[in-house]
C-alpha cells in the first residue's frame, strides 16, 4: 500500500500531457488582490500551453495587478510563464467622466480602479484606485522581485496571433481595454485568434438586482450582477464583442450562482502545498463570492463542461447619455444592429464536472513546465 501511494504522489507531480481540448492561451486579467490567480491555476491544471499572462485595467490598476501576478508565480515557484503590462487606464472613461455619469443615472455599487483612493489604507496594503494608475503599493504578500516583460501586452498579443494563426485563446477576465487595442491596432488580430472566452455580458439582469433576497453573503444583488468589466469600458466591451474573433464565448454571467463555498474552500486547503497554503490565508475572504473568473476560465480550458449554450447577436450599448450605458443586449437576424457579431452565450453548466477539474488544480504542483 504505501508503495502504491508514493506511485500515486510521484505521477501526480509529473508534468502531464497537454489537453488537446485546449490551445495556445494568454490570460488577460486585472488580478485583483492576492488570491486573484486561481482562474490562472484552473488553465495551468488543464496543461494547456500558457503564452504568456497580461494585466489590465479592471478592479484595480494593471501595474499593481501585475505586482500581485509576479509575486504568486514566485511562490508558487513558476519562472517560465511571462508577464506583460497591458492597458492601465480604459479607452475613453475617466474617473471624473464617469462619475458625471452616475450623478445622472445612478451609483455603481462597484467602482473598481475607480473607486476614491485612501493613503491610509494604501499604506496598510490595500491597492490603490482613483487618479493614481501607476502607483504600486505594498502586498500583503510582499512585493515581487521577478520583473513584467519591456514589451507590452498588446503587441504580444498581436505577436502571438500571427505567430500562431487559429491556434492563440484568450482569457478576458478584466475590462476589454487590452483586447480592444489589439484589435484596433492590427486589423488581422482577431481573425487569428481561435476562441476568447469573456467575464462580462450580462442580460436581463435588472430584475435580479432588485431581488431583496441576496444571492450571497456577501456581496448585494445589485453588485452581483452588475457587469462591471463592461461598465468600466464599454467603448472596449464594444471593440471586443464586434470583433471577428473564431469564436466569441460569453461566460461571465453562467458564473454568477456558483460560489466559493466553504466546503470547496476546505476541500481545496486540506492538500498542502505552497500554492494552497496561500491560498488558506487570502482565498478565504473569498467564501461567498461568485467563481467569475474562474468558470470564464474553465469553460475555455474544459468546453465540454458547458450544458447549455445559444448562438446569438450580441452588441454594447456605448451612449454615455444613455441609462443603459455599458450594458449588453442580444437579438436574433434580422434585428440585430449593424456590425454586431454572433457569440457563443453560455447558460448552463456542467458544475460538478468544473469543480472536478478545478479543485485538483487548485492543488497542483507547477514547478516544471508542461508543454
Amino acid at each position: 500500500m504505501l508503495a502504491c501511494a508514493f506511485i500515486a504522489v510521484a505521477a501526480a507531480l509529473l508534468p502531464a500531457a497537454v489537453n488537446a481540448a485546449c490551445g495556445k492561451v494568454i490570460v488577460d486579467n486585472d488580478w485583483s488582490g492576492s488570491a486573484s490567480y486561481t482562474s490562472l491555476l484552473e488553465i495551468l491544471g488543464a496543461n494547456c500551453t500558457i503564452l504568456g499572462i497580461t494585466s489590465t485595467i479592471g478592479n484595480l490598476y494593471a501595474y499593481q495587478g501585475a505586482a500581485h501576478i509576479l509575486r504568486f508565480l514566485e511562490i508558487a515557484g513558476i519562472d517560465y510563464i511571462p508577464v506583460y503590462i497591458g492597458a492601465n487606464e480604459p479607452l475613453i472613461n475617466t474617473v471624473e467622466r464617469s462619475a458625471a455619469w452616475q450623478s445622472v443615472f445612478g451609483a455603481f455599487s462597484w467602482d473598481g480602479a475607480f473607486q476614491p483612493d485612501n493613503a491610509t489604507l494604501d499604506a496598510e496594503g490595500s491597492d490603490p484606485t482613483g487618479n493614481n494608475p501607476f502607483e504600486i503599493t505594498p502586498i500583503p504578500e510582499g512585493l515581487p522581485t521577478m520583473k513584467w516583460q519591456n514589451q507590452s501586452a498588446v503587441d504580444f498579443m498581436i505577436a502571438m496571433a500571427r505567430m500562431y494563426p487559429g491556434e492563440v485563446e484568450i482569457v478576458a477576465a478584466g475590462a476589454m481595454t487590452t483586447v480592444a487595442l489589439a484589435v484596433k491596432q492590427d486589423p488581422y488580430f482577431a481573425g487569428n485568434v481561435k476562441k476568447i472566452s469573456i467575464q462580462g455580458g450580462y442580460v436581463d439582469v435588472n430584475l435580479k438586482q432588485t431581488d431583496p433576497t441576496p444571492a450571497n453573503s456577501t456581496f448585494t444583488n445589485d453588485d452581483n450582477y452588475a457587469d462591471f468589466n463592461f461598465f468600466l469600458d464599454p467603448e472596449a466591451a464594444k471593440v471586443v464583442v464586434n470583433a471577428p474573433f473564431i469564436e466569441t464565448v460569453i461566460a461571465g454571467q453562467v458564473s454568477i450562482p456558483y460560489l466559493v463555498t466553504p466546503a470547496i474552500f476546505n476541500q481545496t486547503i486540506s492538500v498542502v502545498t505552497p500554492i494552497t497554503s496561500n491560498l488558506s490565508t487570502y482565498w478565504a475572504g473569498s467564501v461567498g463570492t461568485p467563481l467569475w473568473d474562474e468558470i470564464t476560465a474553465g469553460v475555455l480550458a474544459y468546453p465540454e463542461i458547458v450544458t447549455k449554450s445559444r448562438t446569438v447577436y450580441f452588441d454594447v450599448d456605448v451612449a454615455y447619455d444613455s441609462i443603459f450605458y455599458g450594458r449588453s443586449f442580444m437579438a436574433i437576424a434580422p434585428y440585430q444592429p449593424a456590425n454586431s457579431r454572433n457569440v457563443t452565450f453560455v447558460e448552463q453548466i456542467d458544475f460538478n464536472g468544473f469543480l472536478s477539474n478545478f479543485i485538483p488544480a487548485l492543488q497542483g504542483n507547477y514547478t516544471t513546465k508542461r508543454w
